[in-house]
């Protein structure tokens, strides 16, 4: 299991203390993404993340980890490689408050929100039995209505009731049935 977390956040924190308690099977892997790790150009970021996930059998990434997930995931099926199955925890979709001073747009916003089937005419490229997302419905460093647009193109996304952190009861139960969902689908619960 590979767990990304957010920009500056340490993984040990919500939502990423119930990633790593979590009795994964194969065990889990929080690299940490440093201010250096994160200084570094964001194709060597992405291509990072990419060999990353050669060696997991499911991911799960919270903000900007869930971001590189993405970017990294759309690499490898244009490539025909299998998509590994992800949670994506508060995944700002391409424009948010990722360093929490102005809004500011991903890099590759247009085409993942393309490829996902959010924007644009196209269905999305990700297979939808392989990807969730948990979303807080008061999240101020994205878009407070991403998990209805998600839905709307088709994918499981649930909008719990909390800011970007995912903190609360219902996030948390949520998290963690999602949590058992996963470990289960990869054959370890």
């Amino acid at each position: 299991m590979l767990y990304l977390h957010g920009r500056g956040v340490d993984p040990r924190l919500p939502p990423g203390d119930a990633v790593l308690a979590h009795d994964w099977l194969q065990g889990v892997r929080a690299p940490p993404l440093t201010e250096e790790w994160l200084a570094q150009p964001f194709p060597e970021q992405v291509a990072c993340v990419d060999e990353w996930l050669d060696d997991c059998e499911a991911a799960v990434g919270f903000s900007w980890g869930a971001w590189l997930l993405l970017c990294a995931t759309l690499e490898r099926l244009e490539r025909g490689l299998e998509m590994t199955p992800l949670l994506l925890l508060s995944c700002v979709l391409g424009e948010g408050n990722y360093t929490g001073s102005q809004r500011w747009k991903a890099p590759r916003a247009r085409e993942i929100l393309g490829a996902l089937g959010v924007e644009g005419t196209a269905a999305t490229m990700f297979p939808l039995d392989q990807i969730r997302f948990i979303q807080g419905t008061e999240d101020t460093t994205g878009d407070p209505d991403a998990a209805q647009r998600l839905c709307a193109a088709g994918h499981v996304a649930h909008g719990v009731h909390g800011g970007h952190g995912l903190r609360g009861k219902h996030a948390t139960q949520v998290i963690a049935r999602e949590l058992n969902r996963l470990a289960h689908q990869i054959g370890g619960g």
